[in-house]
This record gives structure tokens, sequence and C-alpha cells, in this order.
């Protein structure tokens, strides 16, 4: 027997089936190359996507240029407030979290502008992102390809695949790779999940474990 409850049932199309959760972090790199969006795209086809950038103009030029890659996909901007502690610019709450969370289970990408990046730092804030969606994986895309010692020296050397107590034996710089490392290795070490660091047109090979500077509690 058909009920109103089977009717209203049948009026409310079925959640879209549970797909690789994936944060990326894009700092305050809101120009992509065009190299950078067609894999920042390619990663959103088949998986649940979080974007979170900076910047002034962080958040509708990302949009427009995913929804011309991504015709017919849902695509929503959410400025967002990332609260701080009492001691600092460490993030500590990202305000909108539940309308985020709401518009990942739709199915929608969501790209999340943070527009006072001197107040809260990107890589930590989307750190705090991917931990508290249950995101099992977390990108951070910038314009180098990986992770060096010794940057910038004739002696640098790629960091290839690394477990967090590994990359906290070394120093990395305060202004830039420092708090990616710092945030992927929380992350790793608070979830279990994988972070990454490289280049942004690389987005699908690091994230198939290929290219970038991997981080993960077990590697061997």
């Amino acid at each position: 027997m058909i009920t109103w409850r089977t009717r209203f049932r049948k009026a409310i199309p079925d959640p879209p089936a549970a797909r690789r959760k994936v944060v990326v972090a894009l700092g305050g790199n809101a120009s992509l190359p065009p190299g950078g969006l067609d894999a920042l795209a390619g990663l959103a086809r088949d998986r649940d996507v979080v974007v979170i950038e900076t910047g002034e103009r962080a958040g509708r030029p990302l949009e427009q240029e995913l929804r011309s890659r991504l015709p017919g996909r849902e695509i929503v901007t959410v400025t967002i407030e990332v609260a701080s502690g009492r001691d600092g610019p460490e993030p500590s709450e990202i305000v909108e979290l539940s309308a985020i969370e709401l518009l990942v289970r739709a199915g929608v990408l969501v790209v999340c502008a943070a527009r006072d990046p001197a107040v809260i730092d990107t890589d930590l804030a989307g750190e705090l992102l991917a931990r508290t969606l249950g995101a099992g994986d977390f990108l951070m895309l910038t314009d180098v390809p990986a992770v060096q010692l010794g940057w910038g020296t004739p002696e640098a050397r790629t960091i290839h695949r690394a477990t967090p107590q590994e990359l906290r034996g070394h120093v990395f710089a305060t202004g830039s790779m420092g708090p990616k490392v710092e945030a992927g290795c929380r992350f790793v070490e608070r979830t279990g999940g994988t972070a990454a660091i490289g280049a942004a047109h690389d987005a699908a090979q690091i994230l198939a474990g290929n290219a970038g500077t991997i981080i993960r509690r077990d590697l061997y």
C-alpha cells in the first residue's frame, strides 16, 4: 500500500553515494594557472572536494573557472570566518562548518573563501576544515613540486614520502613551507588520513601518491 510517507520519500532524491572526501588548501594563490585549474576540476569529477583559499578575490573567480570546466556540477562559494584561540592566530573553529557539511552531503563542490589571511594561516585553517569534515585526504597545492631539504641550495633534496615524526626532525621556513609541513603533520597525527604538498598541476598524481610530498603515519 502506498502511504503519504511513501509518496513523500519518492519526491526526495536519494543522497549521492559516499565518495572520497578531499580538502584542498590553495593558500593565497587565487589565480591558478590553467593546468592547475584543470587538475583541480579533475579531482572533483568523482570525489567530494572542498577548496579553501585566501585573498581579497578568493572564492568567486575560482568558482567561475571551475564552472567552465565542470558543466552541470553544483558549485557554491561560502565566505568563511575562521575563529582563533585566545593566544593568537591558531585556528579553533570554522564558523560556517554546518552549512559546508550540508552542501557536501548534497554533492556540491564547495569553495571556502577566507578573505583575511593576515589573521589566520590558510594551511592550518585547511587542516582544521579537513579534520572536522572527516576528510580522508588533505592536499596543500602550491607552486613547488614537493617539500625539499636545503631548498634553494646546491644540496637541495626532495622529500617524496615521510611520516610526521620524520618531518618534525627538520626545520622549514616559517613563512612558506613551515606552516604546510606543520598542517600536514597535524592532520595525519590526528586523523590517520593522508596529507600531501605539491604543485597544483600535479593534483591527481599527488592524490594517487605518485607526485609531491606524501605524509602518512605508516609508509612501510
